[in-house]
């Protein structure tokens, strides 16, 4: 079973949104054993999103829409689908109870558009949103249906989730689908590879499809099974996990689509252990991919943004003279802001990091990119040097998830 994926909007070409929409549906699909041909994204212009309607609907057995179902002029889609589909809109009492349910939960008055987006196409099956005021369509044509979604992130997902799978799943049979993403990080895409490349004969001696995918945050390993027994999956997903652990043992970092901050927070929850963090040039963000986390406060103590070197010298304790002798970004000065967090916060590991994310203020013997990472314990100190490159934002979440990762392996080897 074959499906696409519209997305409907100039903003989204434009770039001054960006489509997260496309990717969740493409996911669901995905997960549910639906092949997904393409995803597009069109302009607001009749004449484009037709276009594109009519291909994906000769090439697909479903093709779901994402944007222009609101109230607002630019909101053309059901009208053109209306036309497409060769049907006219018509009253809905239901849509439009749930319309008033939602403005009376926000102690808001409807006004004439409101009521106008309770006009549904004729013969087309409505999909309540509980969340917002535009109601998902489902459209049937040759053989192929459409359905039309609101461009709402979170309106979408809800549809998506309660509304648009369980139709799916009912009226098609999807085969077996199986999914296991390893995670794997501190070596470059190229030299995994090289070590993988026996491994990538068993999986395809097993008829698995394979995907490398990396990015700041480590590389993902996407293996896929289809069309075999859940059973059957897992024994393959435990050998192939069991071969992993033999050739990369120091850089697989996970067996399930998680940031390293996640990993990290699970190996301390487990253990009973605690976390504080000094940050210079990473400007707080390892404390903020923390903080994301559920329940971090259990084994995050707290994090300081020692930016000048007052603060590192006054709130964490390094050493003045090691400062003006070797610099703010050094392997003095991360050691100590680590020790200092560690101490200070009352933490059994403290991470101190220093660096010169870029632009400016490099120099030839320290170019921007530069960074000292050090990992504290109340027995010894690490640290190690890196250079990552002259891209600020960048720098700043390689160097981020670079000291989570060190964190991680300081922790297995106290096992």
């Amino acid at each position: 079973m074959k499906a696409a994926v519209l997305t409907i909007g100039t903003e989204l070409l434009i770039g001054q949104v960006i489509n997260t929409n496309a990717a969740f549906i493409g996911e669901m699909l995905t997960k549910a054993g639906v092949t997904v041909t393409e995803s597009v994204s069109v302009s607001d212009q009749p004449d484009d999103i037709l276009d594109a309607v009519h291909r994906l609907m000769q090439k697909n057995d479903v093709v779901i829409t994402s944007g222009g179902l609101g109230p607002t002029s630019d909101d053309i889609t059901k009208a053109l689908f209306c036309k497409y589909f060769k049907t006219e809109l018509i009253f809905s009492d239901e849509t439009y109870q749930n319309i008033e349910f939602i403005f009376g939960r926000r102690n808001m008055k409807l006004g004439e558009l409101n009521r106008q987006q309770a006009m549904v196409p004729a013969g087309a099956i409505v999909l309540k949103n509980s969340l917002g005021t535009a109601p998902g369509l489902v459209f049937e044509k040759d053989k192929s249906i459409l359905i039309a979604l609101p461009g709402v992130p979170f309106e979408m997902k809800q549809l998506m989730t309660d509304g648009v799978m369980p139709l799916v799943k009912q009226k098609y049979k999807l085969p077996e689908y199986h999914q296991k993403v390893f995670i794997v990080f501190g070596i470059p895409e190229s030299h995994l590879a090289e070590r993988l490349a026996s491994w990538e004969v068993l999986l395809e001696n097993n008829h698995a499809e394979l995907a490398y995918l990396p990015s700041p945050n480590g590389i993902r390993l996407r293996v896929t099974l289809r069309n075999i027994s859940t059973l059957k999956a897992d024994v393959l997903f435990e050998e192939f996990h069991a071969s992993l652990k033999v050739l990369i043992p120091e850089h697989l970092a996970a067996t399930e689509d998680i940031p390293m901050s996640r990993i990290v927070g699970k190996m301390l929850l487990d253990k009973k252990l605690t976390l504080a963090v000094a940050e210079s040039c990473t400007g707080g963000y390892i404390a903020h991919l923390i903080t994301s986390i559920p329940g971090s406060s259990v084994w995050f103590r707290g994090g300081v943004v020692a930016y000048s070197n007052d603060i590192k010298t006054d709130f964490l304790g390094v050493n003045n003279n090691d400062i003006m002798q070797h610099g703010a970004v050094s392997q003095e000065v991360a050691e100590q802001m680590a020790t200092g967090a560690m101490i200070r916060l009352k933490s059994d590991y403290g991470i101190g990091i220093t660096g010169i994310a870029g632009p400016d203020g490099g120099t030839p013997e320290k170019p921007v990119g530069t960074v000292w990472i050090a990992v504290a314990t109340s027995e010894k100190v690490i640290s190690k040097k890196h250079v990552f490159g002259d891209n600020r934002e960048r720098n700043i979440i390689r160097a981020s998830v670079m000291a989570l990762d060190m964190l991680r392996k300081e922790i297995l080897l106290n096992d």
